[in-house]
């Protein structure tokens, strides 16, 4: 009888826990990275298309210190991250500083998005990045 208690308490246990964003559930997020090339001041717009082979990456929840896994745009400029859990999710891939702001070379153009019901998909707005 003790082990039957003992059972029932930690399957209960294991499934009134919320599980946290990431891999594991049927929610999918699905995008374009779109590119606008300027010429080398930014001053005239030269080319704009989707942007095959380029690096899109996610983060899982709050945390700010690192991504948990990427993926390259399609020849479309596609991508898509499938399997997520409900919760918040920030997607990005980096573009040209064209403003020089940051003093670095490049920064990251984020998308976030919330997941709410399993078997979700997602379509965020294009991310749009520069380049000259």
């Amino acid at each position: 009888m003790f082990k039957l208690i003992l059972s029932l308490c930690i399957l209960l246990t294991l499934f009134s826990c919320d599980l946290p964003e990431g891999e594991g559930g049927n929610n999918t997020i699905r995008g374009h990275v779109f590119m606008k090339k300027y010429n080398s001041d930014f001053s005239r717009l030269i080319q704009e298309y989707y942007l095959a082979d380029e690096r899109v990456y996610i983060i899982y929840g709050d945390d700010t210190t690192t991504y948990h896994d990427d993926v390259r745009t399609n020849f479309d400029g596609s991508f898509e991250f499938r399997y997520l859990r409900s919760g918040k999710y920030t997607v990005f891939a980096y573009s040209r500083d064209s403003l020089s702001i940051t003093g670095l070379p490049k920064y990251a153009v984020k998308k976030s998005i919330t997941l709410k019901d399993d078997d979700e998909k997602v379509l965020v707005e294009d991310i749009i990045v520069l380049d000259n």
